[in-house]
């Protein structure tokens, strides 16, 4: 255990500096670099001694020392330490009173036009007056001490509150801890109550529009007074603007506008109370908020409903009125009923053709979603329409048979066709081919009498209904087979395929499969309708199999169906990523990876050339199954070419094309790792590179690479730049010629060369490879940064 040292004892508090009378104050003991040993505290004051309460937190070493001085005068606070006296001590403060009364301001507002019965009310501003007593007294002018309150405004404010009984002079006398305060004892005139019952107001709309001004009048001629005070609040108690004119003889004309149609609470003061009928609640209404739906570019028909959907939930609380012009002698009527809170139905039904216009008011408000249309024609008629075609009349069990319904002359109606067997409704949708000339097609699944019932407009045509007589049918080249398991097929699988016979009537479908090796794989044939069918069946190994299918023992066409099965592979699955497939540097090693995992099986072959086709040494090594990593040290400031081939077959963009560099004389770094930049100049005067840089940043953008984060904005290499750093930039990249474009620190090239890059694929895989390095990078600078604020932490024992 450390020894106990008392020097190292650190004071400090407000308790330690100035006291005020009664009022508790503390300091605080840090003993945490003390070493063990108990504390002792002596306070003595001209009252002798004070006495103290010390808080211990045993965690961190440090007390808490509490005391309220009593009287005012000097204090001495001595503070021992296993037995030493802390340096500094004894300490010296001064306590004085803790009252101003010079401090205390009393602000009159509400003490300047008292009224009998009216509940008066003034301020008193406590701020500097310290902690003390305050006490108000009233009375009348027989000396009756009226009832006073005294709450609370905030910490440094107090409000004080009495109702006058009578009128005549009054005494308001105000003391702080007994003291006298400036302007602290005044007279005030209590006058005589108002008459607010003869306040009159007139004009007031309750149910005022939405964004219109909105009028009223106060008259308060003959109340006592015209000290008129409207105020209009919304449903969140926030006052709206409202104007309020003097209108002479104590009337007043007030203007506001609703802003929305939530309710307004309207307060119309006298003297500060409210009039008769104040408060008031109105409920404003926004007719244009009023949405109606009807199809009215629709042919409606004499007889026929008209229904108007009518949504007034966002309009607030109002009537809804209609208004209907019709035709002369139409004799239409019209009505609306509620179908849900806030949705109205407007329903008539017209007598007679013509434009039936629909004019909708809310609470005698015009609706700006009307007038609305109605466009009204004469009933069809059923009798002009004409059914032909074949399928009226016979048809095959399987077979498509067809007719034809003009309606062309009949006037607008619906149409409704239906066709039965005897035992099983056809669904029918027919298809409009010209102006009222609609085809049906239908597909009987069974013999005998159909029936085809053809309505228009609820009538029934002339000739239906129809009595087509079905007849059985059935033809194996109408069957057909189709799915991959009749293409090919995997080891260890199951193949599937699917039959359909609808075109061919009735029959009996049978599947039989012949493998290698004289195998039979059964097949498993599930009905999905009435004539389609799925049929799985396995292939348990390579070879050749011959699917037999037959529909009433003939073979359907392409019937037996011969397929190869073979454990597949597929070069496309092969993955191969890494800077040495998109760069290097003469004499530095390249690197890529290669995943074959996804792939299947087969053997991996790569070889690297450079332009003038020489071989390069290739390493590659199995770092897990199917997973390697490639390597090769260019030999020349060649484009290299690798070819990455599985299977004999070469993978997705192989062979890469990778721009070698000559080495540099020394390894510049330009700070660009994980980034993408572009180097340009602003003073050049030749038209082909300011052209280049115009076409340049079009393919950039193109491709949205100036959004990405790894991208940095354009970089002016003879602007803000000094010569050293631009020598460097062209000392890297091998030439002088703007703009160049670096991608991971790396340059790639001008334009032309970016253009090419982008032609064969190379540049998508350049950019999408530094994506991943910048967040790569991100990622570790984070990690770093993360570490270093936690050592900091631990060193400083935070």
């Amino acid at each position: 255990m450390a020894p106990t040292d008392s020097s190292k004892i650190k004071l400090s508090g407000d308790g330690l500096e100035k006291g005020y009378v009664n009022k508790p104050t503390h300091f605080v003991v840090d003993a945490a670099e003390a070493g063990a040993g108990d504390l002792a505290v002596t306070i003595v004051g001209p009252g002798g001694k004070i006495p103290v309460d010390v808080v211990s937190n045993e965690d961190d070493m440090k007390y808490t020392v509490h005391y309220t001085p009593d009287k005012a005068g000097p204090v001495l606070i001595t503070v021992k330490y296993a037995g030493n006296e802390v340096e500094g001590c004894p300490i010296h403060v001064d306590v004085v009173d803790d009252v101003d009364p010079l401090k205390v301001k009393i602000l009159p507002k509400g003490l300047e036009d008292p009224m009998v019965g009216k509940e008066t009310k003034f301020a008193v501003c406590l701020v500097g007056a310290g902690n003390g007593d305050l006490k108000v007294t009233v009375a009348d002018e027989d000396g009756t001490p009226l009832k006073v309150t005294i709450s609370d405004l905030d910490s440094d404010n107090k409000e004080v509150k009495f109702t006058p009984e009578n009128p005549g002079k009054h005494k308001v006398s105000v003391t702080w801890s007994g003291h006298n305060v400036p302007d602290g004892d005044r007279d005030i005139d209590v006058g005589k109550p108002i008459d607010l019952t003869a306040c009159i107001i007139t004009d007031l709309n309750p149910i005022p529009v939405v964004g219109n001004p909105t009028h009223f009048t106060v008259d308060c001629s003959k109340v006592g007074s015209d000290d008129l005070k409207v105020e209009i609040l919304d449903n969140k108690g926030e006052p709206l603007n409202v104007t309020v004119d003097n209108l002479g003889g104590g009337r007043f004309g007030v203007s506001y506008t609703a802003p929305s149609v939530e309710p307004l609470k309207l307060n119309v003061k006298v003297e500060g109370s409210h009039v008769p009928s104040s408060p008031a609640i109105v409920n404003p209404i926004d007719p244009t908020k009023i949405a109606v739906n009807v199809d009215s570019d629709k042919d409606w028909k004499v007889g026929e409903p008209v229904e108007l959907a009518v949504d007034v939930t966002q309009a607030g609380p109002g009537q809804l009125g209609i208004n209907l012009s019709a035709p002369p002698g139409s004799g239409t009527d019209c009505h609306a009923k509620e179908v849900s809170p806030g949705q109205m139905s407007v329903v008539f039904t017209p007598n007679s053709a013509g434009d039936h216009v629909v004019n909708l008011t809310y609470s005698d408000n015009s609706v700006p979603a009307t007038p609305i249309t109605i466009k009204v024609v004469p009933r069809a008629d059923a009798k002009q329409v004409v059914v032909d075609g074949d399928g009226l009349k016979e048809g095959q069990v399987g077979k498509t048979a067809l007719f034809t319904i003009d309606t062309s002359k009949a006037g607008p109606g619906e149409l409704d066709v239906k066709v039965r067997g005897p035992k099983n409704s056809i669904d029918v949708s027919p298809i409009e081919i010209g102006d009222g000339l609609y085809e049906v097609s239908y597909v009987p699944t069974e013999e005998g009498s159909h029936i085809i019932a053809v309505k228009y407009a609820d009538q029934h045509v002339p000739g239906s209904a129809f009595r087509p007589q079905i007849e059985k049918a059935s033809n194996a080249d109408d069957v057909v087979a189709y799915g991959k398991g009749l293409e090919s097929g995997v080891p260890g699988t199951d193949n599937e395929f699917y039959v359909d016979t609808t075109q061919a009537g009735d029959g009996d479908l049978d599947i039989k499969i012949q493998g290698p090796d004289g195998c039979e794989p059964k097949p498993e044939i599930t009905k999905i309708t009435d004539n389609r069918f799925k049929v799985v069946y396995p292939v348990p190994k390579d070879g050749d199999y011959n699917i037999n299918i037959t529909w009433n023992d003939i073979h359907i066409q392409k019937s037996p169906f011969h397929i190869s099965a073979k454990t597949p592979f597929n070069p496309s699955s092969v993955l191969a990523t890494g800077p040495g497939l998109m760069y290097g540097v003469v004499g530095k090693l390249s690197l890529f990876e290669v995943d074959c995992r996804a792939a299947g099986g087969g053997p991996l072959n790569i070889n690297v050339e450079d332009d003038n086709h020489q071989l390069v040494p290739v390493k590659v090594a199995e770092t897990q199954p199917n997973c390697y990593d490639v390597s090769f040290v260019p030999s020349t400031a060649l484009p290299h070419f690798v070819s990455v081939n599985f299977n004999d077959f070469n993978i997705k963009n192989s062979p890469f094309k990778v721009n070698v560099m000559a080495r540099p004389e020394k390894d510049i770094n330009l700070g660009g790792e994980g980034k993408i930049r572009v180097y340009y100049s602003t003073t050049t005067s030749s038209e082909k590179i300011r052209s280049n840089c115009r076409f340049l940043q079009s393919l950039l953008e193109r491709k949205k690479v100036h959004l990405r984060e790894d991208f940095e904005p354009w970089i002016p290499i003879d602007i803000g730049m000094d010569r050293e750093e631009r020598n460097r930039i062209f000392e890297k990249a091998g030439v002088r010629m703007t703009p160049m474009v670096f991608i991971d620190d790396q340059y790639v090239g001008g334009y032309d060369e970016v253009v090419e890059l982008d032609e064969i694929g190379e540049l998508d895989r350049l950019l999408s490879y530094c994506a991943l390095k910048y967040r790569n990078l991100k990622t570790v600078e984070e990690a770093r940064k993360a570490d270093e604020l936690f050592r900091r932490q631990q060193a400083t024992g935070q």
